[in-house]
């Protein structure tokens, strides 16, 4: 096999559970379940990075191969695309993690002011 093919995951990153705002779920239920799409991305992210990692090295090996007179340029070209790939894509993935973040803060502060609003009430 070439570096090409042992650099390629050997199976694709499970999808994430994104909230829907139209899903019926009471607060701690979308804060576990946000916390869990989170913690997927990250998974995934680490895996893509490992991924990126890889390809970088095997396109610095191609390179060197490519400099010293092998023919390499369709390796490297191919590397380089996957490279890319894999950069846009952790990229895409972070940014999803930020969404979830801001939605976790948002139901986190909905469950909060839940809480007060139900110990007022109790308390009246």
């Amino acid at each position: 096999r070439s570096t090409v093919d042992q650099a390629s995951p050997q199976q694709e990153p499970t999808q994430p559970r994104l909230l829907q705002p139209s899903q019926p779920m009471s607060s701690p239920t979308r804060l576990f379940a946000a916390d869990d799409s989170e913690n997927t991305l990250r998974r995934t992210i680490r895996d893509l990075e490992e991924t990126r990692d890889k390809l970088s090295t095997a396109l610095v090996r191609a390179e060197q191969r490519a400099s010293s007179g092998d023919s390499a340029n369709g390796e490297l070209a191919d590397l380089r695309k996957k490279l890319a790939a894999a950069t846009e894509v952790i990229g895409e993935k972070e940014e999803t993690i930020d969404e979830l973040r801001a939605d976790l803060a948002d139901i986190k502060d909905i469950l909060a002011s839940q809480q007060d609003e139900l110990a007022a009430a109790i308390e009246s």
